[in-house]
């Protein structure tokens, strides 16, 4: 047994939480023989909690696992598929569902971003316009969550 210190215990508690539903996620959809089933499969999580507090006193909690876990193994998904699936227009479009979560979606498109050389330079080899995502998590609040992240897709111009 592991010594841990009540300090530790919302972490812990948390990531419990979270295990069974990031083990859920299955990366075999290129794989030339797909196991039939996965190694590892999860049917049923039971949690004893002690005293009288009841599973809805934790609810909230769950539910904020419950969607960070999503998020996460729904990133693992666009980064496993290929550049010629993901493209800019359709990580723009998966980023657009995330306006209904309360994020602020901002695009970007080729004639707004002329002054973004970078972005120019790499896109000019592919056949897919670029995009510029800006994600924004309580906009207009006094401390807002950020989030900076870079994904480029890519897939080359066919010859």
């Amino acid at each position: 047994c592991l010594p841990f210190e009540p300090k530790d215990f919302p972490f812990l508690t948390e990531s419990l939480f979270e295990i069974p539903d990031l083990l859920q996620y299955d990366a075999t959809t290129y794989k030339t023989k797909p196991e039939s089933k996965k190694s590892f499969q999860v049917s049923e999580v039971r949690f004893v909690i002690e005293g009288n507090r009841s599973i809805e006193s934790h609810q909230k909690t769950l539910n904020r696992i419950r969607t960070i876990s999503e998020a996460v193994n729904f990133s693992r998904y666009l980064v496993d598929e290929p550049g010629n699936s993901i493209t800019p227009d359709t990580l723009a479009e998966n980023a657009k569902k995330l306006s209904k979560d309360g994020i602020k979606v901002s695009l970007l498109n080729k004639p707004n971003l002329s002054k973004m050389g970078g972005i120019q330079a790499v896109s000019k080899g592919s056949v897919n316009p670029p995009q510029l995502i800006i994600l924004e998590l309580n906009p207009g609040k006094s401390r807002p969550v950020l989030l900076v992240g870079k994904a480029v897709t890519f897939a080359e111009a066919p010859r």
